[in-house]
């Protein structure tokens, strides 16, 4: 396996990671973080950093915060 291959994660197995998040969840959990993920041919990843975040936000979530509490928190509010 490549160092390429080792930092990515599809777009599409973050729901089934997040216990059945609708897609349109996950789209919009991806949006608040502004998180892009890359295309490679068919397929969306995102790197291993920004799934961490995304696994960090959707434990805030798990404890009854909200994503806007969990940016501010994280000093993520700044436009990038």
């Amino acid at each position: 396996m490549s160092s390429g291959e080792i930092d990515r994660f599809p777009v599409n197995q973050l729901q089934a990671r997040y216990g059945g998040l609708v897609r349109s969840a996950v789209y919009k959990r991806l949006e608040e973080l502004n998180i892009k993920p890359q295309r490679v041919g068919r397929n969306s990843f995102i790197t291993g950093a920004e799934l961490q975040l995304m696994d960090e936000l959707h434990e805030f979530i798990q404890r009854g915060g909200s994503a806007a509490a969990f940016k501010e928190m994280r000093g993520l509010n700044q436009d990038q």
